[in-house]
């Protein structure tokens, strides 16, 4: 059955990405029009419906290829943005993009959890606090500037 015009509406303000309603049935329902009072009910019954959820995943899938980025281009921006903070002296903001960029070009494949206090062996031991201080240096160095 196709989508009606009230439901299209829903379905544009649950794919608004911009909005508030951005996956929100509650909300993209009061802005499609429905009662506020059962926005909440008539929203989850939307969403169960079958020609709804296909037209979602069509306009997510338009949206995605439209403004779809690289992972290169992703790697760039982080650069850029941590070479901009870094010239604006902001050095917690350069780590948070000093780490991004090194997540998105793959340089943490492990994750690695500091707080972690059930480590028995040396070798382990001493493992983590090589990480511990690589990780210290690198800090160090984008704090300096």
């Amino acid at each position: 059955m196709p989508v009606r015009k009230k439901q299209r509406l829903f379905v544009l303000a649950y794919c608004d990405r911009g909005e508030k309603t951005y996956q929100n049935g509650t909300q993209s329902a009061i802005k499609a029009g429905y009662s506020e009072k059962y926005s909440h009910t008539t929203a989850n019954l939307l969403l169960k419906r079958e020609e709804i959820r296909k037209e979602i995943c069509r306009i997510e899938a338009e949206l995605n290829e439209k403004f779809s980025v690289t992972i290169e281009e992703k790697i760039k921006i982080a650069w850029e943005m941590f070479l901009e903070a870094k010239r604006s002296n902001k050095p917690l903001v350069a780590e948070r993009w000093y780490e991004q960029h090194g997540k998105l070009s793959g340089h943490y494949t492990q994750q690695v959890d500091f707080r972690d206090k059930s480590v028995k062996t040396p070798a382990e031991t001493e493992e983590l606090d090589g990480i511990r201080n690589r990780v210290f240096c690198v800090k160090q160095d984008i704090a300096s500037g």
